[in-house]
């Protein structure tokens, strides 16, 4: 039951892990590289059996220039990306993005964005210029607690 005796309503899907193919994670890896010292993001594709999350395919979003430490995307190139991939038979898992030089656990903007997509599943890489190291986290419902999901890379 939900605030006031409102029931909170369920979602299709509440991920717990996402796969990410070896090819699909070194490409996500190569664009962080690429273009660090700046943030690069990109939307997720695949499909979603039970809790899992299946990447089959990563597309590149223009990452557009805001204030240091911050990233955002053109929201038209984010919906092509994702209205083509459906076309294509794959359903939208999340977004990626990249932390150079800083941790890969969500800030405070990443949060405030994940609370408006409840479910959707956020890829983040951290990069200090030697090392990459990856989180996936995802808000799961109305209660707004920050869910960390195992990633699994084949």
């Amino acid at each position: 039951m939900g605030i006031r005796g409102i029931p909170i309503p369920s979602y299709k899907y509440c991920l717990s892990s996402m796969v990410l193919g070896r090819r699909i994670y070194d490409k996500i890896g190569l664009d962080v590289v690429r273009y660090y010292p700046k943030e690069v993001c990109g939307v997720l594709l695949g499909s979603i059996s039970g809790t899992t999350g299946y990447v089959k395919s990563y597309v590149r979003l223009k990452t557009l220039e805001v204030l240091d430490r911050k990233f955002w995307f053109d929201e038209n190139e984010w919906m092509s990306a994702i209205i083509n991939g459906r076309k294509r038979g794959l359903e939208y898992i999340g977004i990626v993005h990249s932390h150079p030089n800083r941790s890969a656990v969500p800030s405070i903007e990443d949060l405030e964005r994940m609370i408006e997509c409840p479910g959707e599943v956020w890829l983040i890489l951290s990069y200090d210029g030697s090392r990459i190291e990856y989180t996936a986290w995802s808000v799961c419902g109305y209660d707004l607690m920050t869910r960390r999901l195992d990633v699994i890379i084949n």
